[in-house]
């Protein structure tokens, strides 16, 4: 994930989500959901400034995303 940004999201497993929430989960338990998902697992793309304007809608302003 560093090479599109240096600080990483908290992906969960669908299983993992109700313990992510759960109030009374320990910390054992959630630092187990803070395991990196594997680069060959995702789909990144690039997105252009366009998208801030609702009247750019087509689909060259999102691209995959091919790291160096």
């Amino acid at each position: 994930m560093e090479t599109v940004h240096d600080r990483m999201p908290v992906i969960l497993k669908p299983e993992e989500e109700d313990l992510w929430i759960d109030p009374v989960s320990n910390d054992d338990q959630l630092l187990e959901c803070l395991k990196p998902k594997p680069w060959a697992d995702m789909e990144v793309y690039t997105v252009s400034k366009l998208v801030n304007s609702p009247k750019n809608d087509f689909e060259e302003i999102i691209e995959p995303f091919h790291a160096p």
